[in-house]
């Protein structure tokens, strides 16, 4: 059984604690780029310092965990409020995010069942 996450939550409610360590990126999201005919790049910057999560992994979960993950990250709602730890900041944030992937090796359907490498992929607003 997993143990719930003093620091990570959707829509405030806290989830499962992920497996460390926790992947997280900060880049900027451009609107175009491309090279000029004098040879430089040009880019057209929408939003700088971007968070992105690729693939909040689980090494394993039941059936019933995974369910219930499954419920929180892919609302009808077009985006969640994802509270991590932000190292940039030094505490921790609330973003809006969506889920883009949800997937895992799906190993034993016995009993509880037992999903092993599952992976959450979130995407800020």
């Amino acid at each position: 059984m997993l143990k719930r996450s003093e620091i990570f939550a959707v829509n405030g409610t806290a989830i499962y604690t992920p497996d460390a360590p926790f992947p997280f990126a900060f880049g900027h999201l451009q609107g175009s780029a491309g090279r000029a005919l004098n040879g430089y790049t040009v880019k057209d910057t929408v939003r700088y310092g971007v968070p992105s999560f690729q693939n909040v992994r689980y090494s394993a979960m039941t059936l019933a965990e995974f369910r219930e993950m499954y419920a929180l990250f892919m609302q009808q709602s077009e985006y969640i409020d994802f509270t991590f730890y932000d190292p940039t900041i030094g505490t921790r944030n609330t973003i809006a995010v969506y889920c883009n992937d949800i997937g895992g090796d799906l190993t034993s359907l016995d009993g509880e069942g037992l999903i092993q490498n599952v992976t959450f992929t979130l995407v800020a607003k």
